[in-house]
């Protein structure tokens, strides 16, 4: 009897550490944290506030299953600013980030995020017109890694006026144009410059004589798949149309000889991308560099 109470009470002492260390139950300003074994649960109800995996700065847990709201603080806030501090989730070839990811929800779409994202990385995102809250979720499966820190801004003075449609009338859509100049630059869509906009183009102009190769990261690509990319797609200067998920992804592109420009043109109101360019030196032979790489 006295060696199955010991055991009872060292089996009750052992599970209560797995339980303590299984998450970080500290919160931020404008946050509040929920934590249970398995599921956590945080709300970013004023202007700021952080969001993170389980367990950050550590590793997060196997089989997490986390939510996250963002409560809109003011009526005049409609959008809302994620800034990246860290985001590194594991990413499996071929699966698009069906395995781990943090789904983002964006109006009243939703994708989902994976792999490693440059600190800076920045995605605006809007309130559904018939909601006041943004709804993202985590999940894990037997992988690990150090996850995410998210700075969360509500944006004031953000709500747009409201179109009334008529079957005379349609939305007018406002189309924008970007210009890169030096070595280094980002192709963003949206990014909160311009109102709605089913139309971007983007010119890069070569920064010096030698720069022969345009290499473009996918840091975020999510652009709705269609049948050969007929629909939403990012129309490449050699005629060929991206969509898909293509986060994580490189590709290069050679400067023409005839010109010192290439013009690259985001079609369709739903893409979501932040791709850095970079212009390199020659050699430039593309036959070993042309395909995406992970």
């Amino acid at each position: 009897m006295k060696s199955l109470l010991l055991c009872a009470v060292f089996a009750f002492v052992h599970f209560g550490i797995v339980f303590t260390l299984g998450y970080n139950t500290q919160s931020t300003p404008g946050t509040t944290t929920e934590t249970h074994s398995k599921v956590c649960k945080q709300t970013v109800s004023e202007q700021y506030g952080l969001i993170h995996s389980p367990n950050f700065p550590e590793k997060y847990p196997r089989y997490s299953r986390c939510q996250y709201l963002v409560e809109k603080y003011s009526p005049d806030a409609c959008d809302v600013k994620l800034t990246i501090h860290t985001f590194e989730v594991t990413r499996m070839a071929f699966t698009n980030c069906s395995e781990d990811f943090l789904e983002i929800q964006d109006g009243t779409k939703r994708f989902r995020i994976c792999g490693d994202l440059p600190r800076g990385t920045k995605k605006f995102l809007s309130f559904p017109p018939d909601s006041d809250k943004l709804e993202f979720n985590f999940r894990s499966t037997f992988h690990q890694k150090n996850g995410f820190e998210i700075e969360v801004k509500q944006l004031p003075f953000s709500c747009r006026k409201r179109v009334t449609t008529t079957p005379a009338t349609t939305r007018t859509s406002v189309p924008c144009t970007r210009t890169v100049t030096g070595r280094q630059g980002f192709l963003r869509f949206p990014d909160g410059e311009d109102g709605a906009s089913d139309r971007c183009t983007y010119t890069i102009r070569r920064s010096e004589p030698r720069a022969c190769l345009l290499q473009m990261d996918f840091t975020t690509f999510e652009v709705p798949q269609s049948s050969e990319c007929n629909q939403d797609h990012l129309l490449l200067p050699d005629g060929q149309k991206l969509c898909g998920v293509l986060g994580g992804n490189r590709k290069y592109i050679e400067f023409p000889s005839s010109t010192d420009e290439l013009v690259i043109t985001s079609v369709g109101p739903s893409n979501s991308f932040n791709i850095q360019v970079t212009q390199l030196p020659g050699p430039c032979d593309l036959s070993a560099a042309s395909n995406f790489t992970g």
